[in-house]
């Protein structure tokens, strides 16, 4: 929506979170509220505080710095847990999982069985064995990486 007045355009002008969250094409002021408490890379600082009948604080931003932000690429920081290539990120699934070797010993023993069959044999070894899915992924693991060498 276009600005109705010329007073809309002032640079100076002070904006509210819900405009700085339209600027940066956000449905709502959540990420906003997150940033000023956690802020990121480069996210301009409040210029001014409205005090709240609640006695909350809403802050308030120069439009000039937040459309600087706003046309400032940033990293995405879509996606939850560990990013790929984390230096703290586990090779794969399952990686130091005891079911994990218990798969691939089994998977030397019987090369030629199917996975429906390995996983027959590894709940047959597990005191409390989980579910035939959960079974199977550890097995077609075991198969993607077949030693424990190739985990790091």
């Amino acid at each position: 929506m276009p600005p109705r007045h010329a007073a809309d355009q002032d640079p100076n002008r002070l904006i509210t979170p819900a405009e700085f969250a339209r600027l940066l094409g956000h449905k709502d002021t959540t990420t906003l509220s997150h940033w000023i408490k956690n802020p990121p890379p480069g996210f301009p600082t409040p210029k001014a505080w409205d005090e709240l009948p609640s006695g909350r604080r809403r802050p308030r931003w120069k439009l000039r710095h937040a459309q600087e932000y706003a046309s400032t690429p940033r990293p995405s920081r879509t996606g939850a847990g560990r990013r790929t290539g984390s230096r703290n990120a586990p090779p794969h699934a399952y990686t130091g999982d005891p079911r994990l070797d218990l798969a691939r010993s089994l998977l030397t023993k019987h090369p030629h069985a199917t996975t429906g069959e390995l996983a027959k044999h590894l709940a047959q070894q597990l005191q409390q064995p989980p579910s035939h899915t959960t079974l199977t992924r550890i097995i077609n693991t075991a198969r993607q990486h077949p030693t424990p060498e190739t985990d790091s």
